[in-house]
């Protein structure tokens, strides 16, 4: 037997074998790019070239004993301009039950870009208190904790992102 058919039988199929188990343990990074890629293709068709949600906003409403909605809102940024659409109620509630399994009594939730935040916050947040006032007008990084109608909320900065909680503190 030549070394050329050794090679064929027994090298040949080893280096596919392992080939392939490496490209499927890659697998899973290459599916979520392809994933992020055809999301932003869709937006993009929908909203216009290099869109860019820029806050997501997520609200209790209408709660009862044992149920409530939620409003589950994103500003999108465009060549077309800025729009506010609701997102898939799906994605909403996977990431609402993804924050209330870390603040059960959380009632709203936004996170925003931090150069967009001030856009993004009179949005959804209006008639503050003066003491609320106060604290944003003197604190140009958004952060710390306030109040807003019975909640008590916290703004902190994760990365390039400013994220508001409101929590319902009174039951």
């Amino acid at each position: 037997m030549s070394v050329i058919t050794v090679l064929k039988k027994f090298v040949a199929p080893i280096a596919l074998v392992g080939t392939s188990s490496s490209l499927g343990a890659g697998g899973y990074g290459i599916s979520n790019y392809l994933n992020d890629v055809s999301r932003q293709s869709r937006q993009d068709e929908i909203y216009g070239e290099n869109s860019k949600v820029f806050s997501r906003y997520i609200k209790k409403t209408e709660e009862s004993e044992n149920s409530f909605n939620l409003l589950c809102e994103k500003l999108i940024t465009s060549e077309i301009g800025d729009r506010k659409e609701d997102f898939p109620i799906p994605e909403c509630h996977k990431k609402f039950q993804d924050l209330v399994s870390k603040n059960k009594k959380l009632e709203i939730w936004m996170e925003s870009d931090k150069e967009r935040f001030s856009e993004s916050f009179s949005q959804y947040f209006d008639n503050l208190s003066e003491e609320s006032e106060l604290l944003f007008m003197n604190n140009e990084n958004y952060l710390g904790n306030w109040k807003y109608q019975n909640l008590d909320c916290n703004n902190e900065q994760i990365s390039e992102k400013i994220i508001v909680s409101c929590s319902n503190n009174s039951y």
